[in-house]
């Protein structure tokens, strides 16, 4: 590899090439990873696509707050029972 040298204490198996490109497994793992910081691309939603997702959205939120409200009440009733039944 002419022109090449490598990086850091000697340990690794990466080197850097003249162009500044990194070989090695930091290359072939950067390689890997898409760039989505350069997409201009952007879906637009009709308008029957958004009522569905604000749909989806409030079920999702009724439902967390069922299951709040369910977790709240089974602790209350078991900490009554608990301090009713002398538990300590």
């Amino acid at each position: 590899m002419t022109g090449d040298h490598q990086t850091g204490n000697g340990d690794s198996a990466e080197t850097e090439t003249e162009n500044g490109q990194t070989s090695g497994l930091a290359g072939i793992i950067n390689s890997a990873q898409p760039d989505y910081t350069k997409s201009t691309e952007r879906v637009e939603m009709t308008d029957a696509e958004h009522l569905a997702q604000k749909k989806r959205n409030a079920a999702i939120a009724w439902s967390l707050v069922g299951f709040m409200a369910l977790i709240f009440t089974i602790t209350v009733l078991r900490l009554s029972a608990n301090i009713a039944g002398g538990a300590s």
